[in-house]
């Protein structure tokens, strides 16, 4: 019997844009797509690939052709055995092609249908930000500081920390400030299976500045994000893209597609029509306000002075430091920052 779940999941055309393509693969089970072009098999394309590209200037509007890996591995239907061993190595499927068509997909036997996470625990620390005062969430935060407000089963800050420990991520680091009583009395008092140090801001530092106290104290790279901003991407692989690139400070871009309802005219010098294009979409990778970030970098941060993500982002440009852009699917995001926002999910 066909896989017909794999094939009608798994199969696109090379005419689609990347960043569709990158929604597909964050919702099928087997994270390898097939491409065809004009209406043959051309190839397989997966994550790695797209990021490769990426990391070469293309960008998230160009179609799937030139990211698609025309040479990967398949076996013509003429050819195939089922008595015969298939080497996979590292690949989950192997499309089998017969008249220039996917027939079917060898799927991988390490393949498992509820992959385990890889461990990042040794690789790398977590600090959450939670020193803020939370004022787009009062009167809430009047009570209440926003790292402990509740949604669904537990804390805000909480459901960051499972989504870390999904990845045998379990001790964190966290900025306080603003009812900071609050937060490590909870924590003491409550079993709820995370570690946590903290940092301990003696006036507002801004998006970053409390990070100035690891200043020489740091041998991994660190994640650092928000209380409030639920993200729930791929850690291991945002830190293998981070390494392989030897970047210095990745940041978590989210695509954001703007729908525009009509028709938008580009005009020559002299108002002549160049182009009419018809509801068009515009295309952005969005700061998640989630970073990756190296000791070398954290090492700039100035002492007791408040100081923003953007403005450590400026200070390694300047410093000749490489900054890198990690993207990732919208659907991963849960972003209950405003009062609206938390409201309209309870």
């Amino acid at each position: 019997m066909k896989s017909e779940k794999i094939l009608n999941e798994n199969i696109i055309n090379s005419d689609i844009r990347i960043i569709d393509a990158l929604n597909i693969i964050d919702k099928i089970e087997i994270k390898t797509l097939l491409v065809y072009h004009d209406k043959k098999y051309f190839g397989t394309i997966t994550d790695g690939d797209i990021r490769r590209g990426l990391l070469e200037n293309y960008s998230l509007d160009d179609n799937v052709y030139d990211f698609t890996n025309s040479n990967s591995s398949f076996i013509e239907y003429e050819n195939y055995n089922k008595k015969n061993n298939v080497i996979f190595n590292d690949k989950d499927i192997i499309p089998i092609i017969k008249n220039h068509k996917v027939y079917d997909v060898l799927i991988n036997p390490s393949f498992k249908k509820s992959k385990p996470k890889k461990s990042i625990d040794s690789l790398c620390e977590v600090v959450i930000m939670a020193g803020g005062k939370g004022s787009r969430m009062q009167p809430l935060t009047n009570l209440i500081p926003k790292p402990l407000i509740p949604y669904k089963d537990k804390t805000l800050i909480e459901h960051v920390m499972t989504n870390f420990s999904n990845y045998k991520k379990t001790n964190f680091t966290i900025s306080v400030n603003y009812k900071s009583d609050h937060i490590i009395d909870y924590f003491n008092k409550q079993n709820t299976g995370f570690f946590a140090e903290y940092l301990h801001e003696d006036f507002p530092m801004g998006t970053i500045g409390a990070l100035s106290n690891l200043s020489g104290k740091l041998d991994k790279d660190i994640f650092v994000c928000n209380c409030d901003s639920l993200i729930n991407l791929d850690f291991y692989e945002m830190l293998n893209f981070h390494k392989k690139n030897n970047f210095d400070f990745t940041i978590a871009g989210c695509e954001d597609i703007i729908h525009i309802p009509y028709g938008v005219c580009t005009v020559n010098e002299d108002n002549s029509l160049k182009v009419l294009k018809e509801k068009p979409k515009i295309n952005n990778l969005i700061n998640s306000g989630l970073y990756l970030i190296s000791p070398s970098a954290i090492n700039l941060i100035p002492k007791n002075k408040e100081f923003n993500a953007t403005d450590l982002i400026s200070l390694c440009q300047k410093k000749g430091l490489s900054v890198g852009v990690y993207p990732f699917s919208k659907d991963l995001w849960l972003d209950v920052g405003l009062l609206s926002d938390y409201l309209a999910l309870i």
